[in-house]
This record gives structure tokens, sequence and C-alpha cells, in this order.
């Protein structure tokens, strides 16, 4: 897959071709928030989905491989810790058994 800002494109390889297939929705199609959820350490694979996690890690987009077609998904919030000692640095998106999980990263202050 190949996505930009305006379009998306899916390569197949039993013909030899790129195919087009549906733009990006709207809030993709803004540079600052492309560049916000277009990140390799915030997408997986589940089945026929792209999940694409905003580097907010508040929202996620859904890309359906087969409809062809992109959902927003609702906002679920920001990580909190627990203590005043940690602050939040970063997420990473994995799957295992077939199960979205968002792997939190914390740094002691």
């Amino acid at each position: 897959y190949l996505l930009t800002t305006t379009e998306m494109h899916r390569y197949d390889p039993s013909n030899d071709r790129w195919c087009t297939l549906a733009p990006p929705i709207a809030k993709l199609q803004q540079p600052d928030l492309f560049r916000a959820y277009i990140n390799s350490n915030t997408a997986a694979v589940i089945g026929s989905e792209i999940f694409c996690m905003r580097d907010s890690y508040r929202d996620m987009l859904v890309y359906d491989t087969e409809l062809d077609r992109w959902r927003e998904l609702p906002a679920w919030g920001q990580p909190e810790t627990r203590s005043n000692n940690h602050q939040f640095m970063e997420a990473s998106t994995f799957v295992l058994e077939g199960q979205l999980h968002v792997l939190f990263g914390y740094q002691n202050l």
C-alpha cells in the first residue's frame, strides 16, 4: 500500500501493476494530520484492516482493504500515569492473537 494525503494505491503482483483505491478521508488530506496518523510505530494490520493511530494516541483510523473504505474509531482519551514520577513518552501498536494492543512507554522523572 502507498498512501499520500490525496491518494491511496495498492500493488497487485499478479498483474504487476498499481491499483488506485479510495482516497484518504478528509482528515488525512491535511498534511499536518496526515503526518500525525501515518507513523510506522502506530500502524498495525489485523486481517483485512489497517489501523492507524494518531500521534496524540487519542484517535484511530481504520482502512478496510476489502471494502476499500476508511472509518474513524471513537476517541478513547489520553493515557495517564499513576505516579507523578513518570512522564508519558510514546506508544506503539502490535497485534497478538488477532487482537490490537497498544504499548505505552513512560520515562522516570
